[in-house]
């Protein structure tokens, strides 16, 4: 029988050993976060009973990742009695909201947050606690040894509810420590080793005492006991601790403004898109009128150049029939120079200014053989044109000056008979032709032929489309000059002109 006690004592002591090793290891801690969304704790080291809990947001905003007691009896959370709880020498962490301070209930005025008994019985059974003190209207945090022993600390500020608090109580045999968000409230020596009933469980929200029967409401979050009595720093650093999401939430916020970049790049996109279409449903738009106009304008050309053509061979047949075949030879070979370069640009929409002159000068000599010379005429450029890089639209002034000649000097009876061509540059875009005659007047031409000139309704036709496909104002102006008694002294013909970027373009 001796030699069983002999071989028990040392499996007792290695017993004591390995228990007072666990609760020893400085290293060691418990954690109860609820970031999982699960009320459990998080390394299932230990195996806890929640009672009327809710899962609530923390303080950061996660969602369900801190638990919620309802204020009542039968709203609590028991962590349980294992000896992981009760370290000799520790450090109890946690963040508290406290919604409301709770009245119901019996014995001392106060909400409890964390709790834990030392021993039997009802009164200086607390082992370590933290609750809100309903007289001081303050934190507390206390350990008690028994009726002899007791030490406690109050916040230094009062309590403000709805506010999220970081409360730490750190102890040992000789020290017992509390802080408020990272602040030490008091240091006070202690002298005594915490105890711990065993059956007891540590309770957080209710205070487990039937003289003293209080509990709480509000949103509990991050409880953590530690092996070992923290410093200052290391409390810092607790309270300090950012989101545990953070980085998911970093994560969230890019991919949610890379999706509303996305989303803005996309309905960007499509309306740069829808713009384009737009645009080039106008571009197409305008390319068909331009080429329509294009196309009413050579139509318009191709009337207006048989017209004068019938005019010159008509002045040659007049001529044979006067038995004049000389001056009817000399007048065709004119002629047909004049002709050919007519033909050279007659596919054109513009000539340049001096071949306009050219076209002119050779029309005008043509005209005056014909009529034996009764008329004078000049052409005048403006010194400031170039005549070679200016391009004019084509076959515009001709007709004019035809009809300054056939409906204005000819049937004129006494005096001279001028006509004079001007062009003047009015802007970089727009040049001036003045014809100008001293012959009988609009008047007398309606009385002689009794409408307007065949050429003059196309080129007023031509003006009139030039200004729908360049977006310009040319214009035609005819004065009808008087003396002072109001008699014709003839017709001066105003000609707006653009000068054409592209030869190739009206």
């Amino acid at each position: 029988m001796k030699k069983t006690y002999i071989f028990l004592i040392p499996l007792f002591n290695f017993g004591l050993s390995f228990l007072s090793f666990s609760q020893t290891d400085t290293n060691y801690v418990l954690n109860f976060n609820f970031n999982d969304h699960q009320i459990k704790e998080v390394d299932d080291k230990i195996i806890i009973k929640p009672v009327g809990v809710s899962l609530a947001d923390d303080r950061f905003g996660n969602k369900q990742s801190a638990i919620y007691l309802h204020g009542d009896a039968m709203s609590y959370l028991n962590l349980g009695t294992s000896n992981l709880l009760k370290p000799k020498a520790g450090t109890i962490s946690l963040w508290v909201n406290l919604d409301r301070r709770v009245y119901t209930g019996k014995g001392y005025d106060c909400n409890p947050i964390i709790n834990v008994k030392n021993g039997p019985g009802y009164d200086f059974n607390i082992a370590y606690c933290m609750t809100y003190d309903g007289y001081a209207k303050r934190f507390l945090s206390c350990s008690t040894k028994d009726s002899t022993k007791e030490t406690f600390i109050l916040s230094n500020e009062p309590t403000t509810f709805g506010k999220w608090y970081h409360l730490v109580m750190t102890y040992d045999n000789n020290f017992f420590a509390f802080y408020v968000n990272g602040s030490l409230q008091q240091k006070t020596p202690k002298g005594f080793e915490t105890i711990f009933l065993q059956t007891d469980s540590v309770v957080i929200g209710n205070t487990a005492n039937k003289k003293n029967d209080r509990w709480s409401e509000g949103t509990f979050d991050d409880i953590q006991i530690f092996h070992k009595a923290l410093n200052i720093n290391e409390v810092k650093e607790l309270y300090e601790a950012p989101n545990p999401n953070r980085a998911k939430l970093i994560l969230d916020n890019i991919l949610l403004y890379a999706g509303i970049g996305g989303l803005v790049f996309l309905v960007a996109y499509f309306l740069v898109l829808n713009n384009r279409r737009k645009l080039k449903r106008e571009e197409e738009k305008f390319k068909l009128k331009s080429k329509l106009y294009e196309m009413e304008t050579k139509l318009i050309k191709s009337q207006m150049n048989p017209h004068f053509i019938f005019n010159s061979l008509n002045s040659i047949q007049q001529l044979y029939d006067l038995d004049e075949k000389e001056k009817a030879q000399y007048y065709m070979s004119h002629f047909s120079k004049l002709m050919r370069k007519l033909l050279e640009n007659t596919t054109k929409d513009s000539l340049s200014l001096a071949d306009e002159v050219d076209i002119l000068n050779r029309y005008l000599e043509i005209e005056s053989l014909r009529f034996n010379h009764v008329f004078n005429y000049s052409i005048k450029i403006d010194k400031e044109i170039n005549t070679i890089t200016t391009f004019i639209p084509h076959f515009l002034i001709q007709p004019f000056v035809e009809n300054a000649i056939w409906h204005g000097l000819l049937p004129k009876k006494k005096g001279d008979k001028k006509l004079s061509v001007n062009f003047q540059l009015i802007t970089k875009d727009k040049i001036c032709c003045i014809i100008d005659d001293n012959g009988v007047g609009r008047k007398s031409k309606i009385q002689n032929f009794g409408k307007k000139s065949f050429a003059i309704n196309f080129i007023q036709q031509r003006l009139k489309l030039m200004n729908k496909n360049l977006g310009t104002d040319f214009s035609l102006n005819i004065i009808d000059k008087t003396d002072n008694n109001g008699n014709s002294e003839g017709i001066k013909i105003v000609l707006y002109l653009p000068i054409i970027k592209n030869s190739n373009l009206e």
